[in-house]
């Protein structure tokens, strides 16, 4: 193989780098490693799933492959992205992933409590005096003919 299945760089770019290709795709890039990881997140309740595990299901599920890092190596160092702007990287994906659950809460909460107000709204409005009870008449509607009253009046 001379280009990396996961990562798309080839053999030569590693070889000018002074670093070992197959070392790369045994102990960073494994293919079989990636199949099992995408077997796992199949697998698991979605609960269960870190955020990054969860970003990645979610494009598996679409059959989008930019959960893969194309074009990207920490073993290379390419494109300037080193362990530590990886690390700097997550820890700002965690904290937008904690703010769009955050504002998904409150959204939900907004919604239950329109919900219950909506509840007590129907509620009144059965309980009202003026409501027809179950299998009572309808009073006419304005402009309607009055129904006869018992007695032919």
């Amino acid at each position: 193989m001379s280009t990396c299945a996961i990562c798309k760089i080839d053999r030569e770019a590693f070889t000018k780098e002074g670093k070992d290709f197959d070392y790369h795709l045994e102990h960073e890039h494994n293919i079989w490693t990636s199949v099992k990881f995408q077997s796992m997140l199949k697998n698991v309740d979605r609960e269960d799933l870190s955020p990054n595990q969860l970003s990645a299901y979610l494009k598996i599920k679409q059959d989008l492959l930019s959960w893969m890092p194309s074009g990207v190596t920490g073993y290379l160092g390419k494109h300037g992205l080193t362990l530590d702007k990886a690390q700097g990287l997550l820890n700002k994906g965690m904290e937008l992933f904690g703010q769009g659950k955050e504002t998904a809460n409150n959204m939900m909460s907004g919604i239950q409590d329109a919900k219950a107000k909506a509840d007590e709204a129907v509620s009144a409005i059965t309980k009202s005096p003026e409501a027809p009870k179950e299998g009572e008449a309808q009073p006419p509607k304005e402009g309607e003919a009055q129904p006869p009253k018992e007695g032919g009046e």
